[in-house]
C-alpha cells in the first residue's frame, strides 16, 4: 500500500501536467502579406518576414518605437556627433551558430552600398563618410567609407555630418547584417529556406510561393528565453477583402480593414478594431520624362484640380487627412501646405492648361495611371479619375497591375503617373523629403533639382532644430513649385487584432517587432 500511496500522486502530476499543456494556449502569430519579391534586407523595405528575420544594431522599442539595443549591446557617441563605437554582443549568432561580428556589418554595409547592387535604400547611409560617392562610384575604395571593425566586437562608424536620427536610421534593413559565406556560396538562391541563415529572433523554416512562409525562434538568438511565439505563419495574399474573411472566421490575428466595412467595425464592440495615427503620405508620382508631365504646369493642375477634404470624407472615410504637402506633422515640426485642399484651386488648374495650348481635352496627349491590384486603392484612383475628368476634362485611363509588375515599372519609369505612397522609417521630415534627392533609390519620378539637394545636404549640417526645419520649408515650397508628385492624403492605419493578442502596440511609424508578441487566453 506504502508503494501504491507514493505512486498514485505521481500519475496525478503527470495527468495534470498532460492536461495543461494540452489546454494551453498555441503560440502561433498569424497574418497576412503580399508575397515578398525577396528576403534580402538590401532589397526590402521593412516587410514583416525580414524584420524578424535579420536585425541590425538596433531595434525598436516595441510601445516607444524609439531605438534600443540590439545586435549591438552599447555604444558611444561622440561630442561632435560624428563618431559612433558600437560594441557587438558576444553571444550574438547566426542561426548556424556562427557568432555575429563588427566584420559582419562591414563587409553587408558594402554590399549595400556596392553601385551594382542597386540597393534601393541605399542613401540612407549616405550620412556615412563617403558612402554617397561609393554608391555613385566616384570613390572606388571601400577602404576609404566611414566604418570598420577595430575588433571582433567593436564596430567604428563615422559620419559626414551629425545626425539626430542616425540610430533609427540603423533599423532600416539596408543595414540589416547578412551571413557573407552563405551569400557568397548560393549567390541568387541564398534566400532559400535550406540555404540562409539570418540572425534575428526567427529563422524561416517554410516557403511556399504565393501560398505561406512560416517563421519559428532562432534557437541561437542572444535573447532566445524571452521570445514566446512558437510560430509565425504568414499567408500571401494581395487581396484587401480576404484577410477580413480570414480574421472573421478566425484563422488569422490581425487584418486591414476593407473601407466598406469600416462603418460596421467602428461599432464592433469586440474590442478587435483599432484606428491609430501613421507617419504616411500617399501621391500620384509622376514619369518627369514623359510630355505633358515633364512640364511642371501640367503636373500642377493634376494637383490643384482635387479636393482632398470630400475625397477623405466620402471616398476613404478612414478618419485620414487630406494632404497638400509631403511630409508629414511629427512634434514640432509642420510641414509647408501650398495646395488648396478643398478643390477650390481649378479655376487655376484651368488657367495652366490653357497657358500650355490645351484648349480642349482631346488636345491632351492619352495618360495611363498605374495602381496595385487593392479594392481600397481602386476607390481612390476612381475618385481621382473622375475629379480629372469634371475639373479638366481630362480622361484618365486607369491599369490594375499585381503588386510586383506594378513595382518594376516603377522602377524601369515604365508608367505615365502612378498610384503610390511613402512611410517614415524614422521620426523625421527628411524620412520623407529625402525621397525626392537625385539619384535616390526610391525617386519613381526621376525628379532632380540642385537646389533641392543642397538645402537637404545644408540641413544635416544643422544642429538646432529650427533650423533644420526652417530648410525644410524652403525644400518643401520648391516641390510644391515642381510637384514631382501630387500629395493625396496622410495615411492612418486602420485594422483588426485578435483582442488575444498581447505585446503588440500601437506606434506612428508601424513597427512591430514580433519578438515581443505571445497569445494569451
Amino acid at each position: 500500500m506504502s508503494e501504491l500511496r507514493t505512486f498514485i500522486p505521481g500519475i496525478c502530476f503527470i495527468l495534470l501536467l498532460s492536461l495543461h499543456l494540452a489546454a494551453a494556449t498555441p503560440q502561433i502569430f498569424r497574418l497576412v502579406s503580399e508575397e515578398p519579391r525577396d528576403l534580402d534586407p538590401i532589397n526590402d523595405l521593412g516587410s514583416t518576414p525580414v524584420r524578424n528575420l535579420f536585425e541590425g544594431l538596433v531595434a525598436r522599442d516595441p510601445k516607444t518605437a524609439e531605438p534600443i539595443p540590439a545586435a549591438a549591446e552599447k555604444w558611444i557617441r561622440s561630442e561632435d556627433g560624428k563618431r559612433w563605437t558600437f560594441t557587438i554582443r558576444q553571444n550574438a549568432k547566426w542561426s548556424n551558430g556562427d557568432p555575429v561580428t563588427a566584420q559582419d556589418f562591414v563587409n553587408s554595409w558594402i554590399r549595400m552600398l556596392t553601385p551594382s547592387n542597386a540597393a534601393m535604400n541605399a542613401y540612407f547611409a549616405y550620412s556615412i563618410r563617403n558612402a554617397r560617392g561609393f554608391n555613385r562610384g566616384d570613390v572606388k575604395d571601400p577602404k576609404q567609407l566611414g566604418f570598420k571593425a577595430l575588433s571582433t566586437q567593436v564596430l567604428s562608424v563615422e559620419l559626414e555630418d551629425p545626425i539626430p536620427y542616425f540610430l533609427e536610421l540603423l533599423d532600416n534593413p539596408c543595414f540589416f547584417p547578412v551571413h557573407e559565406n552563405t551569400v557568397k556560396k548560393f549567390k541568387g538562391n541564398w534566400t532559400r529556406p535550406d540555404h540562409i541563415v539570418s540572425n534575428g529572433p526567427f529563422m524561416l523554416q517554410e516557403w511556399r510561393l504565393n501560398h505561406v512562409m512560416t517563421l519559428i525562434p532562432n534557437p541561437h538568438y542572444w535573447d532566445r528565453q524571452n521570445i514566446k511565439l512558437e510560430q509565425i505563419r504568414i499567408l500571401a495574399t494581395e487581396s484587401q477583402t480576404l484577410p477580413e474573411k480570414l480574421f472573421r472566421t478566425k484563422q488569422i490575428d490581425v487584418s486591414p480593414v476593407p473601407q466598406a466595412s469600416l462603418d460596421s467595425w467602428r461599432h464592433d464592440k469586440g474590442g478587435a478594431f483599432h484606428s491609430e495615427p501613421w507617419f504616411n503620405v500617399s501621391f500620384v508620382v509622376a514619369n518627369l520624362k514623359k510630355p505633358p508631365l515633364n512640364d511642371r504646369r501640367f503636373r500642377q493642375a493634376l494637383a490643384l484640380a482635387l479636393d482632398r477634404e470630400k475625397l477623405v470624407k466620402y471616398v476613404t472615410r478612414g478618419n485620414e487627412e487630406p494632404a497638400g504637402s509631403f511630409s508629414v506633422s511629427m512634434g514640432t515640426y509642420q510641414p509647408v501646405t501650398k495646395i488648396p485642399l478643398d478643390g477650390s484651386g481649378v479655376v487655376r488648374a484651368k488657367a495652366l492648361m490653357k497657358e500650355m495650348g490645351f484648349t480642349s481635352a482631346e488636345k491632351v496627349p492619352n495618360i495611363t495611371l498605374i495602381f496595385y491590384h487593392d479594392e481600397n486603392v481602386r476607390n481612390i484612383v476612381e475618385a481621382l479619375q473622375g475629379m480629372w475628368q469634371q475639373n479638366l476634362g481630362i480622361k484618365i485611363k486607369l491599369q490594375a497591375e499585381e503588386k510586383k509588375v506594378y513595382i518594376d515599372d516603377l522602377r524601369t519609369k515604365n508608367f505615365d503617373i502612378a498610384y503610390s505612397g511613402w512611410s517614415a522609417d524614422y521620426p523625421d521630415p527628411s524620412a520623407f523629403l529625402d525621397l525626392w534627392m537625385t539619384g535616390a533609390g526610391n525617386n519613381d519620378a526621376g525628379f532632380s533639382n540642385t537646389e533641392y539637394d543642397g538645402l537637404l545636404k545644408e540641413a544635416l549640417k544643422q544642429p538646432k532644430e529650427d533650423a533644420r526645419f526652417a530648410i525644410f520649408h524652403k525644400a518643401e515650397e520648391i516641390l510644391a513649385n515642381e510637384m514631382p508628385a501630387v500629395p493625396i492624403r496622410f495615411g492612418r492605419k486602420n485594422y483588426l487584432l485578435n483582442p488575444k493578442v498581447r505585446g503588440l502596440y500601437p506606434n506612428s511609424q508601424n513597427i512591430h517587432p514580433l519578438k515581443y508578441v505571445w497569445i494569451g487566453e
